[in-house]
């Protein structure tokens, strides 16, 4: 990241595509209905994903020659050393390229999906009524008048921009939340949208309060202002630092203790069984002259494997019929009270095994394949070495749909691709050795 500039934190990588297209819409008013049946009817279960995965053919991909999980560790440290000392056609090492630390207490690997929790219209109305009543603001907003619902089957009035151009829930009959619906609160004093997972994004209006004349809390979430990066990295390596946020000095430590108390008790929902949650990085920005700001990412991790997440979110993860997405959740913290902004997936996703093995293939493994699978024109300069989950969408024809994501787990080698100066991502599979790569801008 730049030492200065405005902060680009878009939606890719945060946001399942379903929300992506949500809040597409969310930002012009146009008519996405669709020939589904009635989502009234219909809430993301096990039944409704498109899981295109059969456990016969992955075992054929399964390549020969993989070590043991339990033994790996033994050997991590060696193959780092032996692989920058090899020389491949097509693949080179930075000087300064660094390597995640592999997972403790791994045990076996997971492929897998996972299914929302499912909501209510009910429960998501109890949950903005709980929610405001944690921000303080239960007096200021009369939920009647202002709760809007988004649905890709109920109509919006194209001649109102947002959230006007939405219809008030009162308006329309909707006992369901289903996959891409949401509830939508979008007021002066905060904003907040609530989906079949819960909340999936919010601002308690703190920020804009502080910062114009004119409060718009969801310019909070996207971080629509100019602010200087005064330092990022490492949690661990920053938590006793202490900067002003606007009730006073603070430690970045004591700040991240809440954000993942808050996320652990759930939103509402608490974490799914084999999950946890860590915050592996921070970075500080200044909003006035003696005021500063938090903001951390928070890394989900299912049966001791963390899940990848993008730092830099304007890289394309599309190429040729498939996606491959990483998770990632923005949380921006400005006073002693914790959490006060927030965007990304729930922790409380049901995960569903379809796939699990004791043996994997090894980072100089995974080396040798990528270097015999890449294509002609792709030369990679790898500047970090990543350990992780992350989803594989299929494009249906009409996009990629978030009810064909599976997880797998990767190593992926990020860098360039100096035949066109472009950002390369090589992916293997640390369970079959099968290989993906997608592309970016330099």
């Amino acid at each position: 990241m730049t030492e200065k500039g405005t902060i680009k934190q878009t939606l890719l990588g945060g946001l399942t595509v379903g929300l992506l297209l949500l809040l597409f819409v969310l930002c012009g008013c146009g008519n996405t209905k669709s020939q589904q049946e009635d989502k009234n009817q219909r809430s993301q279960s096990a039944e409704t994903k498109k899981i295109n995965f059969s456990e016969e053919k992955y075992e054929e991909k399964i390549v020969d020659n993989r070590i043991a999980i339990a033994e790996y560790p033994n050997h991590y440290e060696q193959e780092i050393q032996e692989i920058q000392d090899l020389s491949y056609p097509n693949i080179h090492f930075t000087e300064d390229c660094t390597f995640d630390p592999f997972p403790e207490e791994l045990s076996r690997l997971s492929v897998f999906y996972t299914t929302a929790h499912g909501m209510s219209v009910q429960e998501g109305l109890e949950t903005l009524e709980n929610w405001l009543v944690s921000i303080g603001k239960q007096e200021e907003i009369d939920l009647e008048k202002e709760v809007r619902v988004i649905g890709a089957d109920l109509e919006m009035d194209e001649s109102k921009g947002a959230p006007e151009c939405y219809p008030l829930l009162s308006d329309v009959s909707i006992e369901q939340l289903g996959s891409g619906d949401a509830l939508l609160l979008d007021t002066k004093q905060c904003y907040a949208m609530v989906g079949v997972e819960g909340i999936f994004m919010m601002s308690d209006g703190k920020l804009s309060a502080y910062l114009g004349e004119n409060p718009k809390p969801i310019n909070d979430i996207y971080l629509k202002y100019d602010l200087k990066l005064l330092q990022s990295g490492n949690l661990e390596e920053l938590k006793e630092e202490v900067y002003p946020l606007i009730s006073g000095d603070y430690k970045i430590g004591e700040s991240a203790k809440q954000v993942k108390e808050y996320f652990e008790k759930g939103t509402p929902f608490p974490m799914a069984e084999g999950v946890k949650i860590d915050i592996p990085d921070v970075s500080v920005y200044r909003l006035e002259a003696d005021t500063c700001m938090y903001t951390f990412n928070v890394r989900r991790w299912f049966e001791n494997m963390p899940y990848l997440y993008l730092q830099d979110t304007d890289i394309a993860n599309s190429y040729e019929g498939y996606a491959i997405e990483e998770s990632m959740k923005y949380v921006n913290v400005v006073d002693d009270t914790g959490v006060s902004t927030f965007k990304g997936p729930s922790e409380s996703d049901v995960v569903h095994p379809l796939y699990q093995d004791t043996q994997m293939v090894g980072v100089e493994q995974a080396f040798d394949i990528a270097s015999k699978k890449l294509a002609s024109f792709l030369k990679l300069e790898v500047q970090e070495v990543k350990i992780g989950y992350a989803s594989y969408m299929t494009d249906t024809g009409q996009g990629f749909n978030e009810d064909t994501a599976v997880y797998y787990p990767f190593w992926k080698f990020s860098g360039v691709n100096t035949v066109k100066n472009q950002v390369l991502n090589v992916y293997v599979d640390m369970i079959s050795g099968a290989v993906y790569y997608t592309f970016g801008n330099a």
